[in-house]
């Protein structure tokens, strides 16, 4: 297969979730429902193409970079943020990339966007009450010990440093959305023996 193009598939905010909670991918306790629901419903709707899913590796599929400017991705609509995250000009850290579709078809480059002001950014880091998030990187194991340590945390509810975002807040996810990634986070995390 000679591919021309690569489609970046995502979703924005909590739209999708219902559809997904409705599936038997969520219902039938396996690992990874939302990737196995992803590949089945995104490959359905684009059988001619294949599908590369963002966990298929190692290695793993360079996604930041295909996203962006510069790293070969001439789309330019997502950016690195700061807290090292995807960001959407419009749609802030509610974007989340599900896959990607190689197509035989070369098809035109979407118009760039910029990437939000810095502004956008000035409370993220002070919004975590661990400081898992600073200029050097995501501290990934400070952020699953504290939400291994307590069961109450507000983050529980969706990461309080994304939160803090000021763009795009009328797509945050939803409240069962959030707990379901940081379900997810936390068991991936304890599999790596934090």
């Amino acid at each position: 297969m000679t591919v021309k193009s690569v489609l970046i598939i995502g979703h924005v905010g909590s739209e999708f979730w219902p559809y997904f909670c409705d599936s038997p991918e969520y219902r039938d306790g396996q690992d990874h429902p939302l990737d196995r629901w992803s590949r089945r419903t995104i490959q359905a709707a684009a059988a001619d193409m294949a599908f590369v899913s963002p966990n298929d590796g190692p290695p793993y599929p360079p996604l930041h970079a295909l996203t962006r400017d510069g790293g070969g991705g001439r789309g330019g609509a997502l950016h690195p943020s700061p807290l090292g995250m995807l960001v959407h000009a419009q749609f802030g850290l509610w974007v989340a990339i599900r896959g990607l579709l190689l197509s035989q078809v070369a098809l035109p480059a979407t118009q760039a966007l910029p990437a939000p002001p810095a502004s956008a950014f000035q409370d993220c880091f002070a919004a975590c009450p661990v400081g898992a998030f600073s200029d050097e990187g995501y501290d990934a194991v400070a952020c699953a010990r504290h939400l291994l340590q307590n069961t109450k945390a507000a983050c529980w509810s969706g990461c309080l440093a994304r939160q803090a975002c000021t763009v795009g807040q009328d797509r945050a996810y939803d409240r069962d959305h959030a707990r379901f990634y940081m379900d997810a986070f936390t068991k991936a995390m304890q599999r790596r023996g934090v």
